[in-house]
């Protein structure tokens, strides 16, 4: 073969050019000689079978059925183009020998005498085939072939640009990309997963880049391959979920903080109530009336939940924790449940298993929590059944039940969001679908999982392990009550609230009361400030949304202000319907001491002021 004149780039283009045009003859040439066949011509790199038989064997290949195929090879024998032909049926009988002299006859213009031309012909071919922007550049980032989107961006004939640099053509890209390029050219494949174009005032589009070297014959870094592909309708639908989330965020953030102020004066009240000398008849009421608002704040935390998990908003917690204490009060806190439906609830724990690990002690005692809960719903005789083993680091929980069962019809969507086992309009068990969903994906959350199995009128059993890191070992026995001694203050605590709403401010007034505490109220973080300057508190408890300064911001003036002066810090505690996990960070950040969540629950409250005030006794005593 002969090589193109000077061996330059436009001269090697226009031999491309005319080998394409060759190539595209022999095409329609075998659609003429085999009337009702359908010829394509396909890169020598095709992952096709008929092609890799045509080139290995170097004998047309023709499958039985309805194909046929061809290499179509240059002088030198290097293959530039496999030749495949579909036929509507069988092929005929002399469609080997036909396609054998076509390929004798086929006529290719003088190339250079090295593969160098040969190899980028074919690699043009490949180019020129492509659906995406695809730019085939040699080592000094000259333009050797571009697809047909990257042609339309160039926005001129291909004649023109074909062997400019890129840097003259396309200025503004080569700034943005000449450091990658010469990272592709030093042999590194180079991925950008999102990319931002716009080209003049044209539209902004996005794209995920690769940039590839490719290699000669004698294995020389010969250029770069740049392959764009537009990933614009998928930003903006990941963008249009991402938006839908954050209102869904915002709706639920909203109506979470809308409800619980209400039900934080329902709750609040009950239980101010049950402290009062009060008649059976009245103690069962009220009773009622504090399930009733419990069962609705445990709906809205799983919805709570189950949002933050969607937006991948929920942070685990890591800390050490003792896991018989824990198992214990999971026990615990059904036990009156079970006593009351006649059910028999049992605790069977290895010794093994007991110790101090590593993980989050809160959502193990929530899956634990919720899967107890469900049997209990579900067993009207016999017992619940609580069992824990550990493997290594392995721990092991089943909670197995004697009650309905599950058909097997419903199990496989069992874990499902809003999924009940009887979604009747008849069913006889509340709820709303959504504990063992959360269970689920807190589970999955922690590298465990849970699985279930179940027989219709034999009971149901759910298996759920988790890998935790065992901290140390510690004898299992029975631990010390769960619940603290009642919040008994030695002496005259000065609080201070922030808190602007009238239920609010009564409930906080009377639960504080019953324990000898009279609180100083006032109706915004501004006004907790100047109240803060003006006298020392014990402890300050302050909302969040506030008219004129929210709790946060009131609380980082605070710490400004005891910096400034050095004033001894006054411990402050979030009481809030805001109680997501990040906003809970978002508090602590702002230099809040604790949070404690409305509707408030006494317990939460005295428990807070209780570690509160017994950690300031401690530095108290440090100190003298």
């Amino acid at each position: 073969m002969r090589r193109p004149v000077g061996n330059n780039t436009a001269a090697s283009a226009a031999w491309m050019d005319s080998v394409f045009s060759a190539l595209e003859d022999v095409r329609q040439l075998t659609e003429d000689m085999l009337p009702g066949a359908t010829a394509r011509l396909m890169s020598p790199q095709a992952e096709d079978r008929l092609a890799r038989i045509a080139i290995d064997t170097d004998q047309p290949a023709v499958d039985g059925a309805d194909g046929a195929a061809v290499a179509l090879r240059l002088d030198d024998d290097v293959v530039v183009a496999v030749l495949g032909v579909q036929f509507p049926g069988p092929p005929p009988a002399d469609t080997a020998d036909r396609l054998a002299r076509l390929a004798r006859v086929a006529r290719f213009p003088p190339a250079v005498a090295d593969h160098t031309e040969v190899r980028r012909a074919a690699l043009m071919f490949v180019v020129r085939s492509i659906p995406l922007r695809v730019m085939f550049l040699d080592h000094d980032l000259r333009i050797l072939a571009a697809s047909p989107q990257s042609a339309d961006d160039i926005a001129m004939p291909e004649a023109d640009f074909l062997g400019q640099q890129i840097h003259r053509l396309r200025p503004e890209m080569f700034a943005r990309f000449r450091s990658v390029f010469e990272r592709g050219l030093r042999g590194e494949t180079v991925r950008t997963p999102r990319l931002r174009s716009q080209i003049g005032d044209g539209p902004v589009l996005w794209f995920r880049t690769e940039i590839h070297p490719w290699r000669d014959f004698d294995g020389r870094i010969a250029g770069i391959i740049v392959v764009a592909i537009d990933i614009t309708d998928m930003v903006e639908a990941l963008a249009a979920a991402e938006a839908a989330n954050r209102a869904k965020s915002v709706f639920l953030a909203t109506m979470s903080h809308e409800i619980r102020t209400p039900l934080n004066g329902v709750l609040g009240m009950a239980q101010a109530l049950a402290t009062d000398a009060l008649s059976p008849v009245q103690q069962a009421r009220v009773e009622t009336i504090r399930q009733s608002g419990e069962g609705l704040l445990v709906i809205l935390n799983d919805l709570l939940d189950l949002s933050e998990i969607e937006a991948g908003k929920l942070d685990l917690e890591v800390a050490d924790f003792s896991l018989t204490p824990l198992v214990q009060g999971v026990h615990a806190t059904f036990a009156d449940v079970a006593l009351d439906k006649g059910l028999e609830l049992v605790l069977d724990a290895e010794e093994d298993a007991a110790g101090v690990y590593r993980g989050d002690p809160t959502r193990l005692r929530q899956i634990l929590s919720n899967l107890i809960a469900n049997g209990l719903k579900f067993t009207e005789a016999g017992e619940v059944r609580l069992r824990v083993r550990r493997d290594g680091e392995t721990l092991a929980f089943q909670v197995i039940d004697t009650g309905i069962g599950i058909p097997a019809d419903r199990l496989a969507g069992l874990f499902d969001r809003f999924e009940q086992a009887d979604a009747s309009t008849t069913r006889r068990f509340g709820g709303a679908g959504l504990g063992l969903a959360i269970s689920r994906d807190l589970a999955a959350m922690m590298g465990g999982v849970i699985e279930v199995e179940s027989r219709e009128g034999q009971g149901t059993t759910f298996s759920f392990t988790v890998t935790l890191p065992r901290m140390k070992d510690e004898a299992y026995g029975v631990s010390p009550g769960t619940g603290e001694a009642p919040f008994e203050p030695g002496c005259a605590v000065r609080v201070l609230a922030a808190e602007d709403n009238g239920v609010n401010q009564l409930v906080l007034r009377t639960l504080l009361q019953q324990v000898g505490i009279e609180p100083v109220i006032v109706g915004d973080g501004a006004a907790a400030v100047e109240a803060w300057r003006n006298q020392l508190w014990d402890v300050i408890l302050m909302d969040v949304q506030m008219p004129v300064m929210d709790g946060p911001t009131a609380t980082r003036t605070i710490r400004t202000l005891e910096a400034e002066t050095g004033r001894a810090r006054t411990p402050i505690i979030a009481v809030t319907a805001n109680a997501m996990a990040h906003q809970v960070a978002e508090y602590g950040a702002a230099g809040m001491d604790s949070v404690v969540a409305k509707p408030i629950r006494v317990e939460d409250l005295f428990g807070a002021l209780h570690a509160i005030l017994d950690g300031a006794d401690e530095r108290a005593e440090a100190a003298a």
